[in-house]
């Protein structure tokens, strides 16, 4: 089972009928032209967090799907407690977006409803991150002949992923990374703070190329990571020192958590048969602050890509972009690299190592707001 924390635009509940796109629950949606005229603004519209259920792991939530073990569903809580439900029906509209400064932007979104009239927008053919929307308007029905949406699709090993229990940074203080939600800030490395687009979930058998990578208490240096650490095998963690400028003429690098494994307190572990994985997006890519550990957010490569909803494939299809924030050495490099580490004993990264011309400001303002050393979350 794969969940999917996604923000969507709530429209309203039209339980009523007026604007039902499958008054019979059944199959396809008769009604598709329900909501088209009807102008939602600002004053009833909602930013709302939805989690897609993929039941079966095949990177869809079918329509007229089922909330029994295995099915495909949505849960969200508009203000009375969470709520689960399958999804009647969607269709994928033309829409006119008035924005704050009286522009008009005209795209294509998808328009699901669930049984109890629940109306969200979601996956929109062209990225609409932070935009001061005021009203939609659906004009026309784009394609109505599909049962099915996009939610994580294909999410492997590939993504970037933080074992449960991962305590991130943010301006209040390190939140586990389970209570963060769309739109929520973290702090970054350089100081700054980046919002969540996205929360990707998943369970994954904890063998192979699934097995999370363990790292103990100060496995990095410098008191880094500050208690246990699990992360996905290919999640990056930021190296910065005297030997990566000398190998690399670059103060930080980036290098995968795998091939770390053989320095003193990182090591896979295999005790458990499965492992929850929660992934991050961020506007930007980033460096965070995780258990006290620096290691990055989700970069947007071509076989992450493959890996996220429509929605975000047609937003960088659009015209975003995915550039790393520090470099990323050749796997070669990067086995070279953590050889030279385990000869000399030299640490992952150095405290007493900081990049020439730069101040690491972020790091004394992210000690001030450290956990304090806790047993490992297992």
């Amino acid at each position: 089972m794969v969940d999917v924390t996604q923000n969507v635009i709530r429209l309203g509940n039209f339980s009523d009928g007026i604007a039902n796109i499958d008054p019979d629950g059944v199959g396809g949606a008769e009604n598709s032209g329900a909501l088209l005229g009807q102008t939602y603004t600002s004053a009833t519209m909602s930013v709302q967090s939805v989690t897609y259920t993929d039941g079966n792991n095949d990177g869809f939530v079918d329509f007229d799907g089922s909330v029994a073990p295995g099915g495909d569903y949505v849960t969200y809580d508009t203000g009375s407690g969470p709520v689960t439900e399958s999804v009647n029906q969607g269709v994928w509209h033309n829409v006119d977006i008035v924005l704050g400064d009286g522009s008009t932007l005209s795209t294509s979104a998808l328009i699901f409803q669930t049984p109890s009239g629940e109306t969200f927008l979601t996956e929109f053919a062209n990225p609409l991150d932070h935009l001061n929307i005021q009203s939609i308007t659906p004009t026309a029905v784009n394609d109505d002949l599909f049962a099915r949406m996009f939610t994580s699709n294909s999410i492997d090993n590939t993504t970037v992923c933080f074992g449960p229990g991962t305590e991130i940074l943010t301006p209040e203080g390190p939140r586990p990374v389970e209570d963060l939600r769309p739109g929520d800030l973290v702090s970054t490395l350089d100081g700054a703070v980046q919002p969540v687009v996205a929360i990707y979930r998943m369970s994954a058998p904890a063998t192979g190329a699934g097995a999370p990578i363990r790292f103990d208490a100060g496995a990095l240096g410098d008191g880094m990571p500050e208690k246990t650490l699990y992360l996905s095998g290919n999640h990056r963690v930021l190296c910065e020192s005297l030997l990566v400028e000398r190998m690399f003429h670059e103060p930080r690098v980036l290098v995968a958590a795998k091939r770390l494994v053989g320095l003193a307190g990182v090591r896979t572990e295999t005790t458990a048969p499965r492992v929850d994985y929660t992934h991050l997006e961020l506007a930007e890519h980033s460096v965070l602050w995780a258990n006290g550990a620096l290691v990055e957010s989700c970069l947007l490569g071509p076989m992450t890509l493959q890996a996220l909803p429509g929605m975000l494939r047609r937003g960088i299809a659009a015209g975003q972009t995915a550039l790393p924030c520090h470099p990323i050495p050749s796997g070669r490099r990067q086995r070279e690299f953590v050889e030279r580490l385990m000869r000399n004993g030299h640490p992952v990264v150095d405290a007493s190592f900081r990049p020439r011309g730069q101040i690491a400001a972020s790091a004394s303002a992210a000690a001030r707001h450290r956990p304090m050393a806790q047993a490992g979350t297992g």
